[in-house]
Order: structure tokens, then C-alpha cells, then sequence
């Protein structure tokens, strides 16, 4: 939780606002229990001197057509940037995205946020789409861009973990 208070106070690419955040303990230890024992959710983190820098979290779909689609989510404090963090969490989620029959990794980027379109871009995503004035940040509209990784339709066929 606290990592996830600084990332929202650390950028303004993040979904949530500094102060905006009022997931309680008992909500958090709660989530994490679901993150536990799901086959469809995962979250892995950086650390650094003890301390949690950065993490990425995919969620799959429940719908049986969607199933085989993984949403991502990807936080990395500044302080912790430019070290290669954001590429081996992303290399790690989809890892175990593979192993859990996923064939598909998406996610949205703000559009003006340059730094982690090229680091998607590295990590094999692909614009696919724009949603238009689909955030507000500093009361402005901001465009957000659909990037998307095809994983191999190998993924779809594999047993079950």
C-alpha cells in the first residue's frame, strides 16, 4: 500500500491522484489474498535496499471469451527509473502470463507519457488504438493509447497450471 501512496503522490502517469487512494489495511490484505490464490491475477514487485520500488500487475478477464486476454498495469518510482526495472517486471508478467494460457497482454498508456510507450514498444507491444479524451490530468483532457502483445496461440492450448 504504501508503495502504491508514493507512485500516486511519485507521477502523474499513475490512474489515481495523490490523496485520492483509501484502500484500508484490512481492503489491502484482502486483495492480496485474492492475488494469492488466483489463476487469473498476479502482481510482482522491484525492490531496492529493502525498500518496494516499482511493480506490474496483470488481471485476466472472466468472461470465457475474454480469458485469454491479460490487462496490465506497471508502476516504477522515479527514483528507481532508467535501471531496467520496468523491463524485467515486464518480462516477468508475461512469463507467467504464458504459463497461464494467456495469449494476449494489453494495456493503455497516456499518450504524452513518451518514456513507457518506448519501453512497451522494447517489450513487444504495438499501438493499436487511441481513446480520446479518456483521462483528465490537471483538468485537462489527456488522449490514452491501446497497446497490445499477441503471445503465442500456443498459450491457448496449454494445460491448466
Amino acid at each position: 500500500m504504501k508503495l502504491m501512496v508514493e507512485l500516486d503522490a511519485d507521477s502523474k502517469f499513475m490512474m489515481l491522484e495523490p490523496g485520492e487512494r483509501q484502500t484500508s489495511a484490512q481492503e489491502q490484505d484482502l486483495a492480496i489474498e485474492e492475488f494469492l490464490s488466483s489463476a487469473s491475477k498476479v502482481m510482482f514487485v522491484a525492490e531496492d535496499e529493502g525498500a518496494l520500488v516499482g511493480f506490474v500487475a496483470g488481471y485476466g478477464y472472466r468472461p470465457n471469451r475474454k480469458k485469454h486476454v491479460m490487462n496490465c498495469v506497471l508502476g516504477v518510482l522515479s527514483r528507481a527509473s532508467g535501471k531496467g526495472l520496468g523491463t524485467r517486471l515486464m518480462k516477468r508478467l508475461e512469463d507467467w502470463a504464458c504459463g497461464h494460457r494467456f495469449a494476449r497482454m494489453e494495456l493503455t498508456v497516456m499518450a504524452h507519457n513518451e518514456r513507457a510507450q518506448r519501453l512497451y514498444s522494447r517489450c513487444g507491444f504495438e499501438v493499436e488504438g487511441i481513446k480520446r479524451h479518456s483521462i483528465c490530468v490537471d483538468g485537462k483532457p489527456v488522449d490514452e493509447r491501446l497497446m497490445a502483445k499477441l503471445l503465442t496461440a500456443e498459450a491457448l492450448d496449454a494445460p491448466t497450471p
